[in-house]
């Protein structure tokens, strides 16, 4: 016991140990450090005392008691003695990309339906910031929905890729589209010098998440990085980072453990506020390559996975590609939160949520996936928008705050027939100290206690450096590592469930909390189709579900006809399998459904969807002045068509036609995206084809009217012009119609031999 000084070894990150020092930390003879000062002692006198000593000072953050320096090994081993130094680290590694091929598609289609009566949360209204590798596009899928003037670098595709799958429209092809298709998106370079333009957007432009694809260190430990954008989310409550967890999942990255664990690659991605994301397939695979915790002080990360495996998304010019990486699953989970933010401030008079809410939310309906409950593979588990849409519609959330040593409690009265209760503590932590020990300041602990009198303690997991352990089942204990607690109670007994939160060490309170929860029955729910999907005859559909529990197999069936009759897709899938892919048969109908059951319980389509071709070859028949003459292959069944021309930000409806052929009244010498669909029988109405640029024909002047169309889609060979008269200011002016003739007549009416464009002059 007793007051010690402090020994300057335990101020040295053990990056900069003499003669190991990482090579991106070398300057010539000089390296590159991070020194923070005590909080106590005055900024200014420590930079005043450094410079004295000949300590070169390349920048200073005062908010943050950080004073970056450039020093030779001499000057770093004399910077410990100074006892105003608190802690000294590398300057962080360069960044990097985070994959060679990736985007993400999650389960948003309960949140923004192509049904009419479905929900149309897009995340309109909601402000995004990726930083990548800078200026994106060309990209019409980007559309009025983007500002690029905060950076002027362009080094490659990754960030349209990204960006793709953030907010991308699918305007060019409509499979494309991303989550978050109606957000808009400011796009950065890669520094993280960038989170300094975060409090002026939040404040100013209403930015609520940030998005960053790129690594920075692996197994980098809690950084000043870390501190840093964990005070952001503290001091700026709707704000959310959120961060690919890394490829590097069979890397050894110095945890203890050996290659496979403790290898999130970067500081930023550890932060407690934020949320790192692993990369699945589409079958709910984790990737060998996805990055695995836990933390370096053991924390558990991964936060959540999502789809980032061979992922179709923009890269520019106007172009798609699949990539795959944890690149992809990062700004599918950004989109979705997009999604999320849309949703509440619907359901809450315009208002943003607090970001630690939605974190709690979209933790805690998780899908669970590898070990049964928190894992460092998966984390809480894959994004389900929906279950975490439903948390926030129901206002299944509790919000409070609690000093050091205080208690509180909340009673849930629990329905009967419930398969799993599912309870989550979340706060936002205060920011912890560089390269501290354990990142937590403000400790909070749960229990619940059931009617019956029994008590629940949370999941934990053993963090200890050794593969064995890192790989057990999360077990029932007392947390006092994580800013997160979840109990879940399996077939819970209906009655009054008390929920107890203790601050258990608070040294900086009052700290604010939610405790969010939800409910898991073994009732089948189909996520899709759902309703007013447009599937194409012969490709093939990924059929999903939602069940808790693989207590039976799966039946699945289809209509074509509004439920009448049922045909058997497959009577037996595996009760662990959520997803089916199944063939669309060859007919024309907008009276499909899907059936799934199991064991009694039995979920359909909430609307019936279409099944119909795809228009192609869409090309101009006749490109005349005023008018553009479309033309398409007809679609086998089809009874009409919809034609779409690209507008401010979508593509929009400008008519419709029962041919296949269409004339669109469109400005002079203008090139056009068309696209166009088929509609059928029952109100069938297809998928849109990919989009094709269109060019309308010249015009010589707005005070002569141009060629006309005429029912074969072709331009008239007389052209009628009208003129007040040929002399102007006493000088004889005459027509000449580009084809070698002329007219001195006011009103002169010209035949051509053939169609085409022609130059008329006054």
């Amino acid at each position: 016991n007793g007051i010690h000084p402090i020994k300057p070894d335990y101020k040295l990150h053990p990056k900069l140990n003499p003669g190991k020092y990482p090579n991106y930390v070398k300057t010539g003879n000089h390296l590159q450090v991070i020194a923070t000062v005590f909080e106590s002692l005055s900024f200014e006198k420590a930079l005043s005392t450094l410079i004295q000593n000949g300590y070169v000072i390349t920048d200073q953050k005062k908010e943050s008691e950080f004073i970056y320096l450039k020093l030779t090994e001499k000057q770093l081993i004399n910077l410990l003695e100074f006892p105003f130094i608190q802690f000294v680290e590398p300057i962080p590694p360069p960044s990097f990309p985070e994959n060679n091929t990736a985007v993400t598609l999650n389960r948003s289609n309960y949140l923004n339906s192509p049904s009419n009566n479905g929900l149309k949360y897009d995340g309109t209204g909601v402000n995004v910031m990726m930083q990548d590798d800078g200026i994106i596009g060309e990209h019409i899928d980007y559309q009025g929905r983007l500002d690029q003037s905060y950076t002027s670098i362009n080094n490659g595709d990754h960030g349209d890729h990204v960006a793709g799958t953030i907010m991308g429209a699918g305007n060019l092809d409509p499979l494309a589209k991303g989550m978050a298709n109606g957000a808009f998106l400011y796009v950065f370079g890669s520094s993280d010098n960038n989170y300094n333009s975060v409090p002026n957007l939040y404040q100013n432009q209403d930015l609520v998440i940030t998005s960053k694809s790129y690594s920075n260190g692996c197994n980098a430990g809690y950084t000043t990085l870390s501190r840093d954008l964990d005070e952001q989310i503290d001091d700026y409550p709707s704000l959310i980072h959120v961060f690919s967890a890394g490829n590097s999942g069979t890397s050894n990255c110095g945890y203890g453990a050996g290659a496979g664990w403790g290898n999130i690659t970067g500081g930023h991605k550890v932060g407690k506020n934020v949320i790192a994301v692993g990369n699945l397939t589409d079958e709910d695979v984790i990737a060998n390559s996805s990055s695995r915790g836990p933390a370096e002080d053991g924390r558990i990360k991964p936060d959540v996975c999502a789809k980032g495996s061979n992922v179709y998304s923009t890269v520019d010019i106007n172009d798609y590609e699949y990539k795959t990486g944890t690149s992809m699953s990062c700004p599918g989970v950004s989109g979705s939160i997009a999604q999320l933010y849309h949703a509440y401030k619907d359901l809450n008079n315009g208002q943003n949520p607090r970001s630690s809410l939605i974190k709690a939310v979209v933790m805690n309906s998780a899908e669970d996936l590898g070990n049964p409950g928190p894992d460092f593979i998966y984390g809480w588990g894959r994004v389900n928008l929906k279950r975490s849409y439903e948390t926030l519609l129901n206002q299944q959330y509790f919000y409070n705050s609690l000093d050091n040593g205080n208690n509180t409690s909340i009673s849930l009265n629990v329905p009967p027939g419930q398969g799993q209760l599912r309870v989550m503590l979340y706060w936002a932590d205060i920011e912890g100290t560089a390269n501290a020990a354990i990142a937590l300041v403000n400790d909070l602990d749960m229990t619940i206690t059931t009617p019956s009198g029994n008590t629940f303690e949370p999941w934990v997991l053993n963090s200890s450096p050794n593969a064995s352990s890192l790989n057990a089942n999360a077990t029932r204990g007392v947390d006092h590592l994580n800013n997160v607690e979840q109990i879940t109670i399996d077939s819970p007994s209906s009655g009054v469930y008390t929920i107890n939160i203790n601050g258990f060490n608070v040294p900086s309170g009052p700290q604010d909390f939610y405790v969010v929860y939800e409910y898991r029955n073994n009732d089948v729910v189909l996520t899709y189709p759902n309703g007013g999907d447009p599937f194409v005859p012969g490709e093939t559909e990924k059929i999903r579900w939602d069940a808790f529990e693989n207590t039976g197999n799966f039946s699945l069936e289809y209509s074509l006809d509004s439920g009448a009759t049922w045909s058997n897709i497959s009577t037996n899938i595996n009760s662990s399998l959520r997803y089916y892919d199944w063939t669309v048969p060859n007919t024309i109908t907008g009276n499909a459904l899907i059936r799934v059951s199991r064991s009694g319980s039995v979920d359909v389509s909430d609307e019936c969807f279409s099944i119909i071709g795809v228009p192609v070859n869409i090309s101009s028949l006749q490109s005349c002045a005023g008018s553009l003459t479309i033309t398409w292959d007809p679609v086998s069944g089809a009874d009409g068509y919809t034609v779409f021309v690209l507008g401010s930000k979508y593509m929009d409806s400008v008519g419709v036609t029962n041919t296949n052929q269409f004339s669109y009244a469109a400005a002079p010498n203008t090139v056009y995206w068309i696209s166009v669909n088929a509609t059928g029988p029952n109100n069938a109405f297809g998928r849109r084809a990919i989009a094709v640029q269109l060019q309308s024909g010249n015009s010589s002047s707005p005070t002569i009217s141009d060629f006309s169309s005429n029912n074969n889609g072709t331009c008239d060979s007389v052209l009628s012009v009208n003129f007040n008269n040929t002399s102007i200011n006493g000088i004889n002016y005459y027509w000449d119609f580009g084809d070698g003739s002329t007219s001195s007549t006011v009103n002169p009416s010209h035949t051509y031999a053939s169609p085409g464009i022609y130059d008329v002059m006054l």
